[in-house]
């Protein structure tokens, strides 16, 4: 079922924001991840006025909304469209594939759910360890303690209504009788979502600030493990009865780089 990278992905509904907002949000994810662990450390971002591409983090937080600004959607004749909002990226600094970190955000999107919709992303590895298949994710990343936190830091930084990790390979998975979320190693629901569905009896749901956190195991996830997958579908398939316009386009997709 594909390659262990680990992607965790909110969403949230319509909002307007500039790009020095989305600026400040960058910066609180980046300083909210690093105690977790040293992987989550020595941030960049991506500056499209540099040959280099990514700077230090630091050395740019002066001047983080004009970077912001500077990834601002655009139409197909390269005309601004800031009503879909801004880009920003950010890397840990590891050239190690393994090791490599990308928390990526599109946010300011004001109109109802389109092409583009609000979104923050953490994914690791995003760097490829061969010509085609990125590595397996760390496995100090791989934890049920790490993860969880850094969905709730998604939840609080960008007040995101759903937040959900999974493996790459749960993306590709076949299964027919999904919802409007893909399988998911774990799946968090604001509280007026989490009303709308009936959680799985056999799985673990908790509180998660006002909302609930679906669990298909407390291990790492292995895609291997056909209770794991049973586990993560059944995940899936508990949210049939939420609308997907909802949530946006990207919450069918929930692919890295979308």
């Amino acid at each position: 079922m594909g390659s262990a990278k680990l992607l965790i992905k909110g969403l949230w509904g319509a909002r307007q924001e500039t790009p020095a907002q989305i600026g400040q949000r960058m910066v609180h994810i980046a300083e909210t991840l690093s105690p977790l662990d040293p992987l989550l450390r020595a941030w960049n971002v991506a500056d499209a006025a540099v040959e280099q591409d990514f700077v230090p983090l630091e050395r740019a937080k002066p001047y983080l909304a004009p970077i912001v600004e500077a990834r601002v959607s655009r139409n197909d004749f390269g005309e601004p469209e800031p009503e879909n909002g801004y880009t920003c990226t950010l890397s840990n600094d590891f050239d190690d594939p393994v090791r490599s970190v990308l928390v990526r955000a599109r946010a300011g999107v004001g109109g109802p759910p389109g092409l583009l919709d609000n979104m923050a992303m953490v994914e690791t590895p995003w760097r490829l360890s061969s010509e085609y298949e990125p590595g397996p994710a760390d496995p100090r990343l791989m934890t049920l303690p790490v993860v969880t936190s850094i969905m709730q830091a998604v939840i609080d930084i960008f007040e995101a209504t759903a937040v959900m990790a999974c493996l790459s390979g749960q993306i590709k998975d076949p299964w027919p009788d999904r919802g409007p979320f893909n399988p998911a190693w774990m799946l968090y629901l604001s509280a007026p979502h989490a009303a709308q569905i009936t959680p799985p009896s056999d799985l673990i749901c908790e509180q998660m600030g006002d909302g609930l956190l679906m669990i298909a195991t407390e291990q790492p996830f292995d895609l291997n493990n056909p209770e794991h997958i049973a586990a993560g579908r059944a995940i899936s398939a508990a949210t049939r009865p939420l609308q997907p316009a909802d949530f946006g386009r990207q919450v069918l997709l929930c692919m890295p780089g979308t």
